[in-house]
């Protein structure tokens, strides 16, 4: 018998929030799509005095990911976010890892 032992790692600094989207501000100048959660005073502890999170336009799934957030502020369908434990240093606040829909 042959066992497989998988194991996937995340940041150790990334957090976990789920919760309705609050606000969505596409680009500036800066290329990074912003949004929050209603509910969430800190979305990362490497950016204390912040509650916005960023999604470089350059990520993988950045269409997909947009799309998702815009459905969910739309319907009122809740989301879970997963921060990458670091800042997007060109947008300046809480990267994220992956966001899908909370059940």
């Amino acid at each position: 018998m042959v066992s497989t032992i998988v194991l996937c790692s995340l940041q150790a600094n990334a957090v976990e929030h789920t919760g309705t989207v609050g606000n969505i501000l596409p680009p500036d100048s800066r290329p990074c799509l912003f949004f929050t959660i209603t509910g969430v005073s800190q979305a990362d502890p490497v950016t204390p005095s912040s509650n916005w999170f960023a999604i470089r336009q350059s990520q993988n799934g950045y269409k997909e990911t947009f799309t998702l957030l815009l459905a969910a502020k739309l319907t009122g369908q809740p989301v879970t976010v997963s921060t990458t434990g670091a800042v997007v240093t060109e947008c300046g606040h809480a990267g994220i890892l992956y966001a899908y829909y909370a059940s």
